[in-house]
C-alpha cells in the first residue's frame, strides 16, 4: 500500500479536465481586476467612484471558494489518480 502520491505519470486527461475547471474562474477574476483595484482603495472611495461593494465583495468572495474548492478537488484528483492501491 502506497502512503504517498507520485506525480511520476499523471493521467493528461485528468489535468486537462483541471486545466478546463480553473481558467474560466482565473479568467473571471482577470476581467474584474479594475473594479478590485477600486475596492482596494478602501470602502468609501469605491462608493464615491460609484461601485456597489457588497455586491461586488461577495462576487469575489464566491470566486475565492470556487478557486479554492476547485484546487483541492484538482490536487486530490491527481494525486488520488496516480497512486492506485
Amino acid at each position: 500500500m502506497k502512503l504517498f502520491p507520485t506525480f511520476q505519470n499523471v493521467n493528461t486527461l485528468v489535468l486537462i479536465l483541471a486545466i478546463l475547471l480553473v481558467v474560466p474562474i482565473f479568467i473571471s477574476l482577470w476581467n474584474n481586476r479594475k473594479t478590485l483595484e477600486v475596492l482596494r482603495m478602501g470602502t468609501e472611495q469605491a462608493v464615491n467612484l460609484g461601485i456597489d461593494t457588497n455586491k461586488q465583495i461577495k462576487k469575489v468572495l464566491l470566486r475565492i471558494v470556487c478557486i479554492t474548492t476547485m484546487l483541492c478537488f484538482i490536487s486530490k484528483l491527481l494525486s488520488g489518480s496516480s497512486s492506485r492501491i
